[in-house]
């Protein structure tokens, strides 16, 4: 009897043991599980904070759609000139100029502005936006379609300037359009942006070798009307550019070409030039003003 007592007492011993492990275990495996799931937890938090601060702005969108276009900022292009053939060689602009982002339209949405060349010797504005992470074309407007024709000298500028609580967007050209010529051609363009849309504001297109006193008026006229201050423009010379006459403006970027110093067309004029080499005349140079802060470098 008393073997059966003692028996049935260690089977029991062996029976509450066997229970308290499994309870145990099962308690450790659920303090596993909850560490576990605490883990995953803080692994998916500190994913989707990763994933927040890698989700692409509008710069960076921009940035990554345009990777594969060379930047034209602080480039500068030889032209050339063929002595024996008179002809002036085309030489090659392609690629970006600029690229502002900015609430032009002020509907607290950014929107991208791109200058670039268009086909060769021509320069547009590109508006687009982002969505998804992803960058797309909302509007276009070719600013001219020859601006960077070669020539003997050329100026071309783009600026901003806000006008009665608007974004108002300007381009001035002025150029000599051919070594063989005295005149000057001058364009001056303004732009806005109502939503997302590029719209054409004024639009002065002009060439000679001599204006008169209200002619060169009628185009200061144009100029202020568009809110711009100015005392004279490249009609009177080259060098008067409006961006530098409005002290309230903001320099985009700029193109200008420039004759290098130890051409001199003269020399070949009625000789017979019996060489093909061709000969610097004109540099081209590009500038992106504000590449250094809210662009895209």
């Amino acid at each position: 009897m008393r073997n059966k007592i003692l028996s049935f007492s260690i089977m029991c011993f062996l029976l509450i043991s066997v229970l308290f492990l499994i309870t145990g275990c099962g308690k450790k495996k659920e303090e596993n599980q909850n560490q576990e799931n605490k883990v995953n937890q803080y692994e998916s938090s500190q994913k989707e904070e990763f994933e927040l601060t890698e989700e692409y702005t509008l710069a960076e969108a921009v940035n990554e759609h345009f990777k594969d276009e060379e930047r034209l900022n602080g480039k500068t292009i030889k032209n050339y000139f063929n002595p024996q053939t008179f002809q002036v060689l085309e030489s090659q602009y392609k690629g970006i100029i600029s690229i502002l982002v900015h609430d032009f339209d002020n509907d607290n949405e950014e929107e991208c502005m791109v200058v670039r060349t268009k086909d060769n010797n021509g320069v547009e504005v590109v508006m687009y936006k982002e969505k998804d992470g992803k960058i797309n074309e909302v509007s276009s407007c070719l600013i001219m379609d020859d601006v960077l024709k070669n020539g003997e000298v050329m100026n071309f500028d783009m600026f901003a300037k806000e006008i009665d609580g608007e974004v108002r967007i300007f381009a001035e050209a002025a150029q000599v359009n051919s070594l063989f010529s005295d005149g000057i051609q001058w364009t001056f363009v303004q732009l806005k942006v109502e939503d997302d849309e590029l719209i054409e504001v004024t639009r002065k297109r002009t060439a000679g070798s001599v204006f008169q006193e209200d002619e060169i008026e009628e185009y200061m006229e144009i100029i202020k009307q568009a809110g711009l201050q100015v005392n004279s423009i490249a009609l009177q010379s080259l060098g008067k550019k409006v961006v530098d006459q409005d002290e309230d403006v903001i320099k985009i970027c700029s193109v200008e070409r420039k004759q290098v110093d130890n051409f001199d067309i003269s020399k070949y004029m009625g000789t017979n030039v019996a060489t093909e080499t061709k000969e610097i005349y004109a540099e081209t140079m590009f500038k992106d003003y504000v590449v250094d802060y809210e662009l895209v470098s």
